[in-house]
Protein backbone atom coordinates (compact mmCIF):
# COMPACT_ATOMS: atom_id res chain seq x y z
CA UNK A 1 0.00 0.00 0.00
CA UNK A 2 1.44 3.34 -1.04
CA UNK A 3 2.28 6.51 0.84
CA UNK A 4 -0.83 8.38 2.12
CA UNK A 5 -3.07 6.04 0.09
CA UNK A 6 -6.10 6.34 2.42
CA UNK A 7 -5.07 9.44 4.37
CA UNK A 8 -7.76 11.82 5.67
CA UNK A 9 -10.83 9.65 5.07
CA UNK A 10 -13.15 11.45 7.45
CA UNK A 11 -16.64 10.17 6.54
CA UNK A 12 -18.12 8.65 9.75
CA UNK A 13 -18.55 4.88 9.62
CA UNK A 14 -16.10 4.39 6.76
CA UNK A 15 -15.35 0.69 6.24
CA UNK A 16 -12.27 -0.65 4.48
CA UNK A 17 -12.47 -4.35 3.67
CA UNK A 18 -9.48 -6.44 2.65
CA UNK A 19 -9.43 -9.75 0.85
CA UNK A 20 -8.15 -11.90 3.70
CA UNK A 21 -6.63 -14.34 1.22
CA UNK A 22 -4.34 -11.58 -0.06
CA UNK A 23 -0.86 -10.89 1.28
CA UNK A 24 0.42 -7.35 1.82
CA UNK A 25 4.19 -7.06 1.75
CA UNK A 26 4.28 -3.49 3.09
CA UNK A 27 2.12 -0.55 4.12
CA UNK A 28 3.83 2.80 3.55
CA UNK A 29 4.13 5.71 5.98
CA UNK A 30 0.84 7.42 6.87
CA UNK A 31 -1.15 5.05 4.66
CA UNK A 32 -4.22 5.46 6.90
CA UNK A 33 -3.15 8.64 8.70
CA UNK A 34 -5.95 10.85 10.08
CA UNK A 35 -8.74 8.56 8.83
CA UNK A 36 -11.12 9.79 11.51
CA UNK A 37 -14.10 7.90 10.04
CA UNK A 38 -12.69 4.39 10.50
CA UNK A 39 -13.78 2.52 13.63
CA UNK A 40 -12.38 -0.97 13.04
CA UNK A 41 -9.68 -2.56 10.90
CA UNK A 42 -9.07 -6.24 10.29
CA UNK A 43 -5.79 -6.53 8.45
CA UNK A 44 -4.83 -9.29 6.01
CA UNK A 45 -1.44 -11.02 6.36
CA UNK A 46 1.17 -8.25 6.29
CA UNK A 47 4.96 -8.20 6.65
CA UNK A 48 5.81 -4.55 7.19
CA UNK A 49 4.07 -1.41 8.45
CA UNK A 50 5.09 2.19 7.81
CA UNK A 51 5.63 4.95 10.35
CA UNK A 52 2.46 6.73 11.49
CA UNK A 53 0.42 4.38 9.29
CA UNK A 54 -2.67 4.66 11.53
CA UNK A 55 -1.84 7.83 13.47
CA UNK A 56 -4.62 10.27 14.38
CA UNK A 57 -7.37 7.79 13.49
CA UNK A 58 -9.41 9.18 16.36
CA UNK A 59 -12.40 6.85 15.94
CA UNK A 60 -10.35 3.69 15.48
CA UNK A 61 -11.08 1.53 18.53
CA UNK A 62 -10.01 -1.92 17.30
CA UNK A 63 -7.28 -3.38 15.09
CA UNK A 64 -6.88 -7.10 14.45
CA UNK A 65 -3.71 -8.60 13.00
CA UNK A 66 -3.97 -11.75 10.92
CA UNK A 67 -2.09 -14.63 12.62
CA UNK A 68 -0.31 -15.30 9.31
CA UNK A 69 1.38 -11.88 9.46
CA UNK A 70 5.13 -11.66 9.90
CA UNK A 71 5.50 -8.20 11.40
CA UNK A 72 8.90 -7.69 13.05
CA UNK A 73 8.67 -3.99 13.92
CA UNK A 74 5.88 -1.66 15.04
CA UNK A 75 7.40 1.58 13.67
CA UNK A 76 7.36 5.07 15.17
CA UNK A 77 3.98 6.67 15.78
CA UNK A 78 2.09 3.72 14.28
CA UNK A 79 -1.09 4.21 16.35
CA UNK A 80 -0.34 7.61 17.92
CA UNK A 81 -3.43 9.55 18.99
CA UNK A 82 -5.86 6.79 17.98
CA UNK A 83 -9.06 5.79 19.74
CA UNK A 84 -7.81 2.27 20.47
CA UNK A 85 -9.34 0.63 23.53
CA UNK A 86 -7.50 -2.69 23.42
CA UNK A 87 -4.59 -4.17 21.46
CA UNK A 88 -2.83 -7.54 21.26
CA UNK A 89 0.70 -7.29 19.93
CA UNK A 90 1.69 -10.21 17.68
CA UNK A 91 4.36 -12.63 18.89
CA UNK A 92 6.49 -11.96 15.80
CA UNK A 93 7.12 -8.33 16.79
CA UNK A 94 10.70 -7.85 18.00
CA UNK A 95 10.80 -4.09 18.31
CA UNK A 96 8.31 -1.33 19.14
CA UNK A 97 9.41 2.11 17.96
CA UNK A 98 9.05 5.53 19.55
CA UNK A 99 5.58 6.86 20.40
CA UNK A 100 3.71 3.92 18.85
CA UNK A 101 0.72 4.31 21.20
CA UNK A 102 1.41 7.81 22.45
CA UNK A 103 -1.75 9.79 23.13
CA UNK A 104 -4.10 6.79 22.90
CA UNK A 105 -6.17 8.13 25.79
CA UNK A 106 -8.80 5.35 25.68
CA UNK A 107 -6.32 2.46 25.62
CA UNK A 108 -6.94 0.37 28.75
CA UNK A 109 -5.78 -3.11 27.79
CA UNK A 110 -2.44 -4.07 26.24
CA UNK A 111 -1.54 -7.74 25.83
CA UNK A 112 1.27 -9.58 24.10
CA UNK A 113 0.60 -12.77 22.19
CA UNK A 114 1.99 -15.91 23.79
CA UNK A 115 5.56 -16.58 22.72
CA UNK A 116 6.36 -12.89 22.25
CA UNK A 117 9.78 -12.23 20.67
CA UNK A 118 9.80 -8.57 21.73
CA UNK A 119 13.21 -7.36 22.97
CA UNK A 120 13.26 -3.59 22.44
CA UNK A 121 10.82 -0.74 23.10
CA UNK A 122 11.46 2.88 22.14
CA UNK A 123 10.75 6.20 23.84
CA UNK A 124 7.24 7.29 24.87
CA UNK A 125 5.68 4.07 23.57
CA UNK A 126 2.72 4.45 25.94
CA UNK A 127 3.11 8.15 26.70
CA UNK A 128 -0.15 9.79 27.82
CA UNK A 129 -2.16 6.57 27.66
CA UNK A 130 -4.30 7.92 30.47
CA UNK A 131 -6.73 4.97 30.71
CA UNK A 132 -4.06 2.30 31.10
CA UNK A 133 -4.11 0.84 34.64
CA UNK A 134 -1.85 -2.19 34.34
CA UNK A 135 1.03 -3.25 32.08
CA UNK A 136 2.99 -6.51 31.91
CA UNK A 137 6.14 -6.53 29.77
CA UNK A 138 7.06 -9.77 27.97
CA UNK A 139 9.98 -11.66 29.46
CA UNK A 140 12.40 -11.14 26.56
CA UNK A 141 12.37 -7.33 26.69
CA UNK A 142 15.88 -6.11 27.49
CA UNK A 143 15.69 -2.40 26.57
CA UNK A 144 13.08 0.33 27.00
CA UNK A 145 13.39 3.95 25.93
CA UNK A 146 13.10 7.08 28.01
CA UNK A 147 9.65 7.95 29.38
CA UNK A 148 8.04 4.80 27.98
CA UNK A 149 5.01 5.24 30.27
CA UNK A 150 5.31 8.97 30.91
CA UNK A 151 1.97 10.59 31.68
CA UNK A 152 0.11 7.31 32.28
CA UNK A 153 -1.75 8.97 35.13
CA UNK A 154 -4.00 5.97 35.92
CA UNK A 155 -1.32 3.28 35.77
CA UNK A 156 -1.45 1.47 39.11
CA UNK A 157 0.95 -1.39 38.51
CA UNK A 158 3.61 -2.53 36.09
CA UNK A 159 5.41 -5.86 35.82
CA UNK A 160 8.91 -5.65 34.38
CA UNK A 161 10.46 -8.32 32.19
CA UNK A 162 12.99 -10.64 33.75
CA UNK A 163 15.66 -9.60 31.23
CA UNK A 164 15.20 -5.82 31.47
CA UNK A 165 18.61 -4.18 31.94
CA UNK A 166 17.78 -0.55 32.80
CA UNK A 167 14.90 1.52 34.17
CA UNK A 168 16.63 4.89 33.80
CA UNK A 169 17.98 6.91 30.89
CA UNK A 170 20.41 9.82 30.61
CA UNK A 171 19.20 13.11 29.13
CA UNK A 172 21.37 16.24 29.14
CA UNK A 173 23.30 14.97 32.12
CA UNK A 174 20.14 14.16 34.08
CA UNK A 175 18.91 10.70 34.99
CA UNK A 176 15.30 10.14 33.92
CA UNK A 177 13.22 7.33 35.42
CA UNK A 178 10.93 5.30 33.17
CA UNK A 179 8.24 5.78 35.85
CA UNK A 180 8.12 9.58 35.58
CA UNK A 181 4.62 11.02 35.45
CA UNK A 182 2.92 7.85 36.72
CA UNK A 183 1.11 9.60 39.54
CA UNK A 184 -1.22 6.65 40.35
CA UNK A 185 1.52 4.00 40.43
CA UNK A 186 1.30 1.84 43.54
CA UNK A 187 3.38 -1.23 42.72
CA UNK A 188 6.28 -2.32 40.53
CA UNK A 189 6.56 -6.08 40.13
CA UNK A 190 9.56 -8.10 39.02
CA UNK A 191 9.72 -11.83 38.19
CA UNK A 192 11.59 -13.91 40.77
CA UNK A 193 14.14 -14.95 38.15
CA UNK A 194 14.91 -11.34 37.15
CA UNK A 195 18.58 -10.85 36.25
CA UNK A 196 19.00 -7.22 37.36
CA UNK A 197 16.17 -6.14 39.69
CA UNK A 198 14.03 -7.18 42.59
CA UNK A 199 10.79 -5.86 44.02
CA UNK A 200 9.92 -5.82 47.71
CA UNK A 201 6.48 -4.60 48.64
CA UNK A 202 6.13 -3.00 45.22
CA UNK A 203 9.33 -0.95 45.63
CA UNK A 204 12.04 -1.42 43.00
CA UNK A 205 15.67 -2.23 43.93
CA UNK A 206 18.70 -3.69 42.22
CA UNK A 207 19.21 -7.40 42.72
CA UNK A 208 21.47 -6.94 45.76
CA UNK A 209 19.18 -4.29 47.33
CA UNK A 210 22.02 -1.77 47.38
CA UNK A 211 20.23 0.69 45.06
CA UNK A 212 16.65 1.90 45.28
CA UNK A 213 15.26 2.87 41.89
CA UNK A 214 11.65 3.75 42.58
CA UNK A 215 9.23 4.13 45.43
CA UNK A 216 5.94 4.36 43.49
CA UNK A 217 4.30 7.78 43.71
CA UNK A 218 0.90 6.54 44.94
CA UNK A 219 2.25 3.93 47.35
CA UNK A 220 1.43 4.51 51.01
CA UNK A 221 4.75 5.29 52.74
CA UNK A 222 3.45 4.33 56.19
CA UNK A 223 5.77 1.82 57.80
CA UNK A 224 8.36 1.95 55.04
CA UNK A 225 11.96 1.72 56.19
CA UNK A 226 14.95 2.06 53.91
CA UNK A 227 16.92 -1.23 53.98
CA UNK A 228 20.30 -1.12 55.74
CA UNK A 229 21.90 -2.51 52.59
CA UNK A 230 21.17 0.63 50.54
CA UNK A 231 24.23 2.58 49.40
CA UNK A 232 22.65 4.59 46.56
CA UNK A 233 19.29 6.30 45.88
CA UNK A 234 18.59 6.97 42.20
CA UNK A 235 17.38 10.35 40.97
CA UNK A 236 13.57 10.60 41.10
CA UNK A 237 13.41 7.47 43.31
CA UNK A 238 11.02 9.22 45.72
CA UNK A 239 9.67 11.79 43.28
CA UNK A 240 6.13 12.87 44.12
Amino acid sequence: LGLLCFKDLTVPGTTITFNMDSHVEAMANNSFGSCSGIKKLELPPVDSLGEYAFSNCSALTEVKFDPRSNIKVLPAGLFANCGLVSIEIPATVREIGDSVFQGCAALNNVTFEEGSQLTKMGENVFGRCTSLTNLVLPENVTTVGMSIINGCTRLESITLSKNLMRVTSESNGYTVSMFSGCTALESIYVPKDSIYFRSVGGVLYDLAKTIIYCFPQAKDPAGFKLPDTIISIEQEAFFG
